[in-house]
């Protein structure tokens, strides 16, 4: 059985056994996992657009193949940061539900890291930190 920290801190379950723990997000944690989020977003939007301009003396089909995940990351990068605008505008409001959705991009940004290695390209950074 699991028990919830409010039912330790208010004495509901007296001998503490078999508790466990609710990670209770703040707007302050959710709004670092956003910034968390986008660091990572950005540093690997500069290392794909400095890889996409070195294209440019390669041949027709390297530079059609950087086009096309040039041009797939664009479109993910702004659905994140249109994501990311409209959230943080109303996150005096609501916040709870963006967690969850904020971590899976996360999780994209690992994706498009590793694809973008598979494809020669050379991240800079160290990586999307863990949440």
């Amino acid at each position: 059985m699991t028990r919830r920290v409010v039912d330790i801190c208010c004495g509901r379950n007296p001998d503490k056994s078999e508790v466990g723990f609710t990670l209770i997000w703040t707007p302050a944690m959710v709004r670092a996992e956003f910034e968390r989020v986008h660091a990572d977003v950005l540093s690997l939007e500069k290392d794909i657009y400095a890889w996409w301009s070195a294209s440019a003396s390669m041949g027709a089909e390297e530079q059609a193949k950087r086009d096309r995940f040039k041009e797939a990351w664009r479109l993910f990068a702004d659905e994140w940061k249109e994501y990311r605008s409209s959230a943080l505008a109303g996150l005096g409001t609501g916040w709870g539900g963006h967690v969850d959705r904020v971590q899976k991009y996360g999780q994209d940004v690992t994706r498009w890291r590793d694809a973008f290695t598979k494809e020669g390209g050379a991240p800079t950074g160290p990586g999307p930190r863990p949440p």
